[in-house]
Parts: C-alpha cells; sequence; structure tokens
C-alpha cells in the first residue's frame, strides 16, 4: 500500500510540473506574439469611461 501512495505522489508532482511547463510555455508564446499589438492590448484591458460632464 506505501508504494502505491508513492507512485500516486510521483504522478501527481509529474502533472503539477507538466502544467507549471504548459503555462510557462504559453505565457513566453503570448509575449512574443502579441508584443507588436501593445498598444490595441492597451485599448482592450481598459472599459471605455463616458465623458464626465
Amino acid at each position: 500500500m506505501k508504494g502505491r501512495n508513492i507512485k500516486i505522489a510521483q504522478q501527481a508532482a509529474q502533472h503539477k510540473i507538466l502544467i507549471l511547463l504548459v503555462l510557462t510555455l504559453s505565457l513566453i508564446f503570448d509575449l512574443i506574439f502579441r508584443q507588436p499589438n501593445s498598444k490595441s492590448l492597451d485599448n482592450q484591458s481598459l472599459p471605455e469611461m463616458p465623458a464626465a460632464r
């Protein structure tokens, strides 16, 4: 039973590492390919504020 728990823990650790790797790669990919459009990203991130009267 103890060996089975160790195996499950190793699989969980491998899955966490895999998820971190995928997230890191997606972040790098996003930064590289979206950088030229930084102005349009700034406009998208902030909602349009109505003009104060």
